[in-house]
């Protein structure tokens, strides 16, 4: 009998072993074949709108506004394409392969690190992090296991995982709630991640996981950390959709599954419900936003909220007062916010909107704006429009919806990028954190120099904290300041208000034309400070170079041109690429026609105005100087960054978006002492276009050794020599019965000494006077300048 019982046994097991991989055969037999695939725009057929409106998962495409898109799409959808005589051309032909393929591919390029151009902050994978096993993701049940294991190591800081409802295949909807007293619901602001609304969108997922580790595992070391946790709520809800993703771990192990809506069974052979178009915020407005064909990847579903992942969602958002809430997604670098249902269509709160675009994406450089401005088409019964536009149920939540991940990586990035995608994260999501709060941010408005002993630290304030509270500025000296006037404190800034104001500041005794004033100016709400520095040369400028960019007598130009009246006030200014988006692929130089002289110059500042649309990461502006025309270095301003592989890993540049003119000012003091050379180059890749780069009021200012010397020396009248010198200047005056007075003068504009001129001849004995740059100035008897040339002294 026991030999029976253990043969029954054996062919139990086998028989489900089969009955397992039957199932698993036959669900790889349900999947659609998947492609990536360029669909030509500049057809009969139409436009973007047009392909939304037949029901196409089109809100990841990279889009070549009115000429194509590249998207990755089912072989049904292809066939309605091609139906509608939109021509069609396979990139890939099966994405499900190639991403299993690609998962475990080299670097391309190692991470970036080190650069000092404004080098981001670089956040170490959390000791407690690490990769799952679907293609370096995990799978549901690691995701829960990493859960369990938080709330296991830091029990004070993580709720145990609950549940918020059930899918239609029973599994819960995990929430977790995180802070420095977890369990207790302390009546501190709120706000909400989410992730994996889409199945196939699994880096959404692993940065969240590495997120929460980074809070635990920092806090009471990191400050940063640690104010988040002490004061606000952070709660999150890391899969809304279990069943799309069990599904995709149960057809493509390996990673790689493109499904994308939840499980639900339609009724006529068809599944799912996409659940980022089922809230019901303009729900089933049109048929450009969502489909109601139950066969689209984007089908709306039967009515609002019919799914339970959406109801849950909609019932905890009632029941609590979030006032952010970021709800990821893949892919796109980008960061999309209300309206999403409409063309140009823009909530009460878009100023705001905008400038928590501008924080939120200053390091990752991910684009920000409506559906329409990223993604160039509308998008209907979307999470963010319900989240902000339901405000009588709940309060008013400021949602926005991270696509992280750039073009390259679609929907299952390699291996290597899953780290480097979480990384670019973390800011966004402390800094997302902190906007529940008392927060607002301060910048530099001062002039390039600073010019008098007694000056002032000019700065604007701009509140983005959805609470209203106190913030104070102040200065904290640095070189050559020795004292600060007193701090300022508001406290009625409305939202999102920008002022100007100023705080004293008194310059060293003993400073010299050119030399670094520098100090920080820091803004704290009382629990959180941050800090901008602020360095500037000091002296009596002196405007070398100006440009209203009106026009292009004063440059070459490859594609740049004017656009009349889209400068500052309605003036003309200078763009990459005039009335149109830039072009792929391009290398496109403006160089200034003529050098500019910074032989006098002991400090010198480039300003100018620009504003810009950029694809952050992968397309970028550079500004370059030269001291001879040919070998040129590129140049770091308030807003450069270090580039990007794409970008030239490193070098600084400047990309993403800046919806307003802004000062930008580069220090040239390298290039003192010679003939400059200036160029602006803009460089795109292949994948998607955007305005480009507006350039406006263009500025060389300088210090120099004596204020008008480079207008005076060409008139002298008189040589000197040795220079460079050491022991004594001989100073000959070409008319030899001339007699005057030649004076020495340093880089503040004082008399060192002075010598009488005799015969036409004088010499100037250095004995004592320190080595550096100098003015030899030569009066007439009356005290008239006859001329002026710089001098170097080196003992």
């Amino acid at each position: 009998m026991r030999t029976t019982l253990h043969g029954n046994q054996k062919t139990m097991r086998t028989a489900m072993l089969l009955f397992g991989l039957m199932a698993q055969l036959s669900l790889l037999a349900q999947q659609p074949r998947y492609a990536r695939a360029r669909i030509a725009l500049d057809s009969p057929a139409g436009g973007i709108a047009r392909l939304a409106a037949l029901g196409l998962a089109i809100d990841h495409a990279v889009v070549e506004p009115g000429i194509a898109i590249i998207a990755e799409l089912s072989e049904q959808e292809l066939a309605i394409a091609r139906a509608h005589k939109f021509p069609v051309e396979e990139l890939i032909a099966d994405v499900r392969t190639f991403y299993r393929e690609r998962a475990d591919e080299e670097p391309v390029i190692a991470p970036r690190g080190g650069q000092s151009c404004n080098a981001v902050p670089y956040y170490p994978t959390p000791q407690n992090f690490s990769l799952g096993s679907m293609g370096g993701y995990f799978t549901w049940e690691e995701m829960q296991a990493q859960l369990d294991a938080m709330r296991a190591a830091y029990p004070q800081l993580i709720t145990e995982k609950d549940s918020i409802g059930a899918t239609h295949e029973g599994r819960p909807i995990h929430l977790v709630r995180m802070s420095n007293n977890a369990d207790v619901d302390q009546d501190k602001p709120e706000l909400l991640y989410t992730a994996l609304h889409h199945a196939r969108e699994p880096v959404s997922l692993s940065q969240l996981i590495f997120f929460m580790w980074h809070l635990l595992e920092n806090y009471g070391t990191d400050a940063e950390a640690t104010y988040v946790l002490d004061h606000f709520e952070l709660c999150f809800v890391p899969c809304i959709n279990p069943d799309g993703y069990v599904y995709n771990a149960t057809t493509d192990p390996g990673g790689g599954g493109m499904w994308r809506k939840n499980r639900r069974d339609n009724g006529n052979g068809s599944f799912g419900v996409d659940l980022n178009r089922n809230y019901a915020q303009g729900w089933g407005i049109d048929d450009q936003g969502s489909s109601g064909n139950s066969s689209s990847d984007v089908y709306r579903g039967p009515s609002a909220f019919s799914e339970p992942e959406t109801q849950a969602i909609r019932d905890l958002c009632n029941a609590h007062e979030f006032s952010v809430a970021l709800n990821y997604h893949a892919h796109g670098n980008l960061l999309i916010y209300p309206w999403g249902y409409g063309f140009d269509l823009y909530t009460p709160d878009s100023a705001h909107f905008v400038a928590t675009g501008l924080h939120l994406t200053h390091d990752n450089r991910y684009r920000f704006g409506t559906a329409n401005q990223t993604v160039y088409y509308v998008v209907n019964g979307g999470s963010d429009d319900w989240m902000y536009g339901e405000q009588q149920t709940k309060p008013k939540i400021m949602s926005c919806t991270p696509e992280c991940g750039g073009p390259p990586d679609w929907f299952w990035p390699p291996v290597w990028r899953i780290e480097e995608i979480c990384r670019e994260n973390v800011r966004h999501n402390l800094r997302a954190a902190e906007l529940c709060g008392v927060l607002a941010t301060v910048e530099d408005r001062g002039a390039a120099f600073v010019s008098s002993a007694n000056s002032h630290a000019r700065f604007a304030i701009r509140r983005i904290g959805m609470e209203q509270g106190p913030v104070t500025v102040s200065v904290v000296p640095g070189a050559n300041v020795t004292s600060t006037g007193a701090a300022i404190t508001f406290t009625d800034l409305g939202l999102p208000e920008v002022r100007l104001d100023s705080i004293a500041i008194t310059i060293a005794a003993n400073v010299q034309q050119g030399d670094w004033v520098e100090y920080d100016l820091v803004i704290s709400n009382g629990g959180l400070s941050v800090t901008e520095h602020v360095r500037k040369p000091f002296g009596e400028d002196v405007t070398l170079f100006s440009d209203d960019c009106s026009s292009m007598a004063n440059w070459n130009a490859d594609l740049w041109g004017i656009e009349p009246a889209s400068g500052l006030n309605g003036g003309a200014c200078i763009t990459d690429s005039p009335f149109m988006f830039y072009e792929p692929q391009t290398v496109n130089t403006l160089e200034l026609a003529s050098p500019i002289d910074l032989g006098y110059s002991v400090a010198a500042q480039l300003t100018f105005m620009a504003k810009w649309d950029i694809e952050g990461q992968f397309d970028g502006v550079q500004v370059f100087a030269s001291d001879d025309g040919s070998a040129w270095t590129p140049l770091c301003g308030r807003f450069a960054h270090p580039g990007y592989p794409d970008q030239g890993s490193g070098e600084p540049v400047i990309d993403g978006q800046m919806p307003h003119w802004a000062k930008e000012e580069i220090d040239l003091g390298a290039f003192c002492g010679g003939p400059l050379w200036l160029r602006w180059t803009f460089s795109s890749n292949a994948a998607r276009e955007h305005d480009g780069f507006w350039l406006d009021d263009v500025r060389v200012i300088a210090t120099q050794i004596y204020s008008g010397i480079a207008e005076r020396e060409s008139n002298s009248g008189f040589s000197l020599w040795p220079n460079p010198a050491s022991d004594a200047l001989e100073l000959r005056v070409r008319s030899t019965d001339r007699i005057g007075i030649a004076q020495l003068i340093d880089t503040r504009g004082t008399r060192v000494l002075e010598v009488p001129v005799q015969a036409g001849q004088a010499r100037i004995g250095l004995e004592g006077i320190a080595s550096g740059t100098y003015a030899v100035r030569l009066l007439d008897p009356t005290g008239t300048v006859i001329g002026t040339q710089r001098a170097v002294v080196l003992h």
